[in-house]
């Protein structure tokens, strides 16, 4: 399965989050194992639309930005260990910088 999605994603001299993902698509699903007699369906439509509605009530949630000094500093570690492999391109193109990460759960790869 692949997961594209757009974030816009700032932070302000403040430290203020301000967070919005205006689109997200859902392509390639695979059913690996079907031990219940699924139904063959188009997947990749309705996984698509279970992950827009639920990405509809995450921007109602952060209309106002997050206080990031208002987190608790035990969380910090937890965050660091849970995204790593922090990528950020070096180009500028159109107001954009190119961010990419690896998540804990990514297969390591190997050679």
């Amino acid at each position: 399965m692949d997961l594209s999605l757009v974030a816009n994603v700032s932070v302000d001299p403040s430290w203020l989050l301000y967070l919005n993902i205006p689109s997200i698509q859902v392509s390639n699903v695979v059913l690996s194992h079907d031990h219940v007699g699924m139904i063959s369906r188009r997947y990749d439509s309705l996984l698509t639309t279970v992950m827009k509605s639920f990405i509809n009530n995450v921007n109602v949630q952060w209309k106002s930005p997050f206080d990031i000094t208002s987190m608790d500093p035990t969380v910090l570690p937890l965050l660091k260990n849970l995204i790593t492999g922090l990528h950020v391109s070096p180009y500028f193109l159109e107001e954009f910088y190119y961010i990419g990460f690896t998540y804990f759960i990514d297969p390591t790869p190997t050679s």
